[in-house]
């Protein structure tokens, strides 16, 4: 069988020599890692030919802030346009500037409780909003409380009612409409990442009890 070198990894055709008889077949995935300290049996990947010391990271803040100070330009969240149907990313930049965007919007709109937690809720699937709400609570000063579509009736409740959490990033109209529909709560914010029909029925409802408002929207507080 010819070789056909243009379907191996890129990683493998910059890094090695490799004569390999058969599409994306490498001698090199016979050992993916390899022993880099005897005395433990510590094994590190062949890609690898340093280590970084120590990394200063305690925080989720920290987190961020190390990747953004090593790849500021460089990819960060892969986000989906559906309108064109396809992927675009995010640099680690334009992440910060959201990330405290949300930050100051919710100190300023929402708002902290003296001598009490504050938590922002997050319900639904993951995604890139749900990653900058996550590390902009990190930042600000707020405790994240995920809530996912796979949760119980029962559990929701018990969660709501044990944090009595007063803001919730849903993905969408459907999510906040089954969260004020179906629990007692203390919801006062709801921020919706997705527009659907249901934003309007949740705003026609429940606009006198709870602010509503897009995600896009709620970046624009910050200012």
């Amino acid at each position: 069988m010819s070789e056909n070198r243009s379907s191996f990894p890129k990683a493998y055709l910059k890094l090695f020599k490799s004569n390999a008889p058969e599409n994306l077949v490498s001698v090199h995935l016979n050992q993916q890692s390899v022993i880099c300290d005897p005395k433990t049996g510590a094994r590190k990947s062949p890609f690898v030919s340093k280590f970084v010391d120590k990394i200063p990271v305690k925080t989720m803040k920290d987190v961020f802030e190390y990747g953004l100070n090593t790849s500021r330009f460089y990819p960060c969240l892969r986000i989906r346009l559906p309108s064109k149907n396809k992927y675009s990313w995010l640099i680690y930049n334009e992440v910060d500037k959201k990330i405290k965007a949300i930050g100051t919007a919710l100190v300023k709109t929402v708002r902290q409780r003296r001598n009490a937690e504050n938590f922002v809720g997050i319900y639904g699937p993951n995604s890139p909003e749900w990653v900058i709400m996550q590390h902009a609570c990190a930042a600000y000063g707020y405790t994240i409380v995920p809530i996912y579509p796979t949760f119980s009736n029962e559990a929701i409740q018990h969660i709501l009612s044990q944090t009595q959490v007063n803001c919730m990033l849903c993905n969408s109209g459907t999510e906040a409409l089954h969260l004020l529909d179906k629990f007692e709560s203390s919801l006062e914010y709801l921020i919706i990442v997705s527009y659907d029909v249901k934003v309007e029925e949740v705003k026609s409802h429940h606009g006198s009890k709870v602010s509503v408002y897009l995600f896009e929207d709620f970046l624009k507080l910050c200012s």
